[in-house]
């Protein structure tokens, strides 16, 4: 791949790894990152040739950026805060009505979907993240040291077809289970808060199911975990982690293995 590419990049480290992979990859790519004000994991800076900042809802923009720099092919990475949309007046401008008027409802696939199909409308490719994430993706079968018991089994194999019939209404990617009970249920505070309820809620020895969703677009629609994951679950006393194999994206793969080996916890990649 040569020329220019884009990241329309959040807040994460997942636009970073992206950046990193196609830096490595493909010598002669020039990489533009494009961020929203307050939405931005500002370290991108460091990996991408150029760093543009628009506000939040300057779809325009956008545009014009993309354009100027002939940037005909981007990815779209990283989180932006689902609550935006709930502020009293959101600053939106003309190209950003449109898209929001023709929405038939606010769930983030609804919304990401739109704008992925209106850049496509401009001519401008969007890449799907996997073809960037080869490595870092789960496999299947056990990547810890510690292996599921025989309980925990039985809650992965009850929370995982539960995890992707939920994933049909877009609700979230994550539930937390015990004992054959669906602790929480991830909603729009994102995995992270979701598991922290989940710690008040049953306190030790969960098990965190994080799947794909079942209608996945692949240029947006990612499952990940990193090192925070992994730190949260042993705040709250997880033992289990159980994630899609072949769909999931570990951030820092060395480093969640090496945490999760540390403290006993174990790492499961499943294929449905």
């Amino acid at each position: 791949m040569v020329g220019n590419i884009g990241i329309i990049t959040g807040k994460g480290n997942l636009p970073i790894l992206l950046a990193n992979n196609i830096s490595k990859t493909y010598k002669d790519t020039k990489i533009f990152a494009i961020g929203f004000s307050g939405e931005t994991n500002q370290r991108i800076k460091k990996f991408v040739n150029e760093f543009y900042r628009i506000p939040f809802g300057s779809f325009g923009k956008l545009l014009e950026y993309l354009n100027l720099k002939n940037i005909k092919k981007v990815l779209m990475a990283g989180l932006v805060s689902h609550k935006r949309l709930f502020d009293k007046n959101p600053k939106l401008d003309e190209h950003a009505k449109k898209i929001f008027e023709n929405i038939k409802d606010n769930k983030a696939d609804s919304i990401l979907g739109s704008i992925a199909n209106e850049l496509e409308k401009s001519g401008i490719e969007v890449l799907p993240m996997l073809d960037f994430l080869k490595d870092d993706i789960a496999e299947e079968g056990v990547l810890t040291i510690t292996e599921p018991d025989q309980n925990q089994k039985q809650d992965i194999q009850f929370g995982f077809e539960i995890a992707k019939e939920l994933s049909r209404l877009d609700i979230g990617q994550t539930i937390v289970v015990k004992n054959r009970c669906i602790v929480a249920v991830e909603s729009i505070e994102g995995t992270d808060l979701c598991l922290l309820r989940a710690g008040k809620l049953a306190r030790e020895n969960t098990v965190v199911i994080k799947i794909a969703k079942f209608h996945q677009d692949p240029r947006f629609d990612l499952p990940i975990v990193g090192p925070k994951t992994i730190k949260i679950m042993k705040m709250i006393k997880s033992k289990v982690l159980a994630i899609e194999a072949g769909k999931t994206c570990i951030i820092d793969k060395e480093k969640v293995l090496q945490l999760a080996n540390k403290y006993g916890i174990s790492i499961i990649g499943l294929k449905r």
